[in-house]
């Protein structure tokens, strides 16, 4: 008795020592949220890099890390720990039961939603209450035998008043009810922009568990950096010119556009000319079998169709290569996306167009997009593809770019850091990026360019005059394939492309009809003739191109025209006045480089002569 009684007096005294707190075998538990603080993009795909503070205890440390937002390869999220923490294991989980945090927009149409609802409950309310009067009315409108309720007066006055307060009713109530109608139609709209919202939403999110060993009780710094496919960024040009006197000024810029759901808020941001390295495999040469026409029919389209359904058919996956070109130059295209339809995966083309991936075997086409060009659906036939991509149609001629040099930065040159592979942008201020889908532009640099003007017409084609600005010099730009925005002055003149893989020694830029310089093309019949000899028809054929300027100074004018080329023997074309043109024989053209002061005029004529059998028609106009 004594010992219980000392025992429960040991135990119940505030003034024993505790006993230390021994931690579990599985360690301290710890669960943290993360901000994103750098990112780098690439044409298809993001690297994001992110942190976050946590307190570890000396020993062993479970920290979970959530939410990432995304779709996240799992594969490629790595963690850095500050100090001598040591990182024991990296397991990336998916949380089906996590919904991703909502954006400020899906935010605010959610409180539009319950608005919207809140004013068309209030007016079917109303509805209501004007059905339960009216049927009120209706049920008190007899006031046959009651003596007090007698005479034709007293009587009109009632039905006056039941047939007045009904019309208002009435009224009322169709208002009401269209009103109703306008609101569930903003209702609808709302739900659908919701929907669209949502679907940046609907992936589960990703959770990271970390094992750490900690030396001692600290506040560390984690970084988790991983890769996804919900991003991209292309480039972005805006071309201003103020006046022909003045320097052409470009803005060297990049859309950038992401769906992970979440902003990326104030945030370090780097630019990739290429994709990462994962997955992609070079190209393979395949023999090269020739044969005599008839047997290379037969053989060759059968043993490409054994080939075709071996490869695309047999196993799990399989290699596809090939090749993207332009349809109309069959130049190939450097920098083209190679998707895999309804996933993440795909690859970039080299600078010769080439690409090799793994796909699924079950896979029946591929997605190819390329800035300024169609994005196309290539069917998977073979293991080796070619793809012809269409040039898509823009607002003028599309501009054709061989390169440039500054002749002053405007702003502070980007940070270039070249790569065995590709070139990286630094931008110099911090973005934000919203996680919906919505492009952001960024600024990497300004350019002040010296520039020469001139002018370009072809009236054949169109009577009017271009306005295009020469810039030659420009290997130190590291320009990217991307769309322009052209500026004259204050008006916009609409887009157009800049092309860095065309090897031409000058940049030639469009920047659209000058209105001031009038032209104009006319045959002038009196030296125009058709004549006959010896089975032979003779055409002679003389215009007149007239050049006005009205403007206050001079201007340079590149004025191009031509004379048809015989494809036979049978037809002959002389060339009997030139006007002083520049005469290229094998295509025919005609060029001329005309000086036009300020208010003058200047003409140019040329002639020439076409034979032919007098049995055969040949069209010349």
């Amino acid at each position: 008795m004594i010992l219980l009684f000392l025992a429960l007096l040991l135990t119940s005294n505030p003034y024993t020592k505790a006993a230390p707190v021994t931690l579990s075998s599985t360690g301290a538990d710890v669960t943290t949220g993360s901000a994103v603080n750098r990112v780098t993009v690439y044409p298809s795909g993001v690297r994001v890099e992110r942190s976050a503070s946590v307190r570890l205890v000396r020993g062993i440390n479970n920290v979970l890390i959530t939410p990432l937002q995304g779709n996240i390869d799992p594969e490629s999220i790595t963690v850095s720990v500050d100090g001598n923490v040591t990182v024991m294991s990296v397991i990336p989980a998916v949380n089906f039961l996590e919904s991703p945090a909502a954006t400020a927009e899906t935010n605010r149409l959610n409180r539009q939603k319950r608005d919207l609802e809140l004013r068309i409950a209030f007016q079917e309310n109303l509805v209501y209450v004007l059905n339960e009067e009216e049927q009120a009315l209706k049920e008190n409108r007899r006031i046959e035998g009651n003596p007090q309720l007698s005479g034709i007066l007293y009587l009109r006055d009632v039905m006056d008043f039941y047939r007045q307060r009904l019309t208002e009713i009435s009224t009322k109530r169709l208002e009401i009810r269209r009103e109703i109608s306008d609101l569930n139609e903003e209702l609808r709209r709302v739900n659908n922009q919701l929907a669209g919202q949502r679907g940046t939403q609907r992936e589960p999110v990703t959770e990271v568990k970390v094992l750490l060993d900690s030396p001692m009780e600290m506040t560390g710094r984690i970084r988790v950096s991983y890769f996804s496919g919900d991003a991209q960024w292309q480039p972005v040009y805006d071309i201003r010119v103020e006046d022909v006197n003045s320097p052409l000024r470009l803005q060297y810029k990049a859309g950038i556009s992401q769906r992970t759901g979440e902003n990326w808020d104030n945030v370090e941001i780097f630019l990739s000319s290429s994709g990462p390295l994962r997955g992609q495999q070079s190209p393979v040469l395949n023999p090269w079998r020739i044969d005599f026409p008839r047997a290379l029919r037969v053989s060759n389209s059968e043993s490409t169709f054994q080939e075709s359904r071996r490869l695309v058919r047999d196993g799990t996956e399989m290699q596809l290569s090939g090749i993207v070109v332009d349809a109309t130059t069959n130049e190939p295209l450097s920098g083209a996306n190679v998707i895999i339809p309804g996933t993440s995966g795909g690859t970039v083309t080299n600078n010769q167009g080439f690409f090799s991936l793994q796909v699924p075997s079950a896979i029946t086409d591929l997605e190819v997009r390329y800035i300024g060009y169609e994005t196309m659906r290539v069917p998977v036939t073979g293991n080796i593809l070619a793809v012809a991509m269409n040039a898509a149609d823009f607002a003028m001629d599309e501009v054709v770019v061989s390169g440039y040099s500054p002749a002053k930065a405007a702003a502070p040159a980007p940070v270039v850091m070249d790569t065995p592979l590709s070139f990286n942008f630094e931008v110099p201020a911090r973005y934000t990026v919203p996680g919906d889908g919505e492009e952001q532009q960024v600024v990497i640099t300004e350019y002040d360019l010296d520039a020469q003007y001139t002018y370009l017409a072809i009236p054949k084609i169109e009577e009017k005059v271009w306005l295009q600005a020469r810039i030659s010099d420009w290997e130190r730009l590291n320009l990217l394939n991307g769309r322009a925005n052209l500026f004259l002055g204050s008006t916009y003149l609409g887009n157009s492309r800049i092309n860095p893989s065309v090897l031409t020694d000058t940049l030639a830029l469009n920047l659209g009809v000058d209105e001031g310089i009038i032209i104009d093309r006319t045959k002038v019949d009196q030296y125009s003739s058709r004549s006959f000899l010896g089975g032979k028809v003779t055409q002679t054929l003389t215009w007149d191109i007239e050049v006005r300027n009205t403007k206050r100074h001079s201007v340079t004018i590149r004025l191009t025209d031509q004379i048809p080329v015989s494809n036979r023997r049978e037809i002959s074309v002389d060339l009997s006045d030139a006007g002083g043109a520049r005469h290229n024989n094998e295509t025919g053209e005609l060029v001329w480089h005309l000086e036009v002061g300020p208010n003058l005029s200047r003409t140019v004529r040329f002639s020439y002569q076409v034979r032919h059998p007098n049995d055969e028609r040949v069209v010349l106009e």
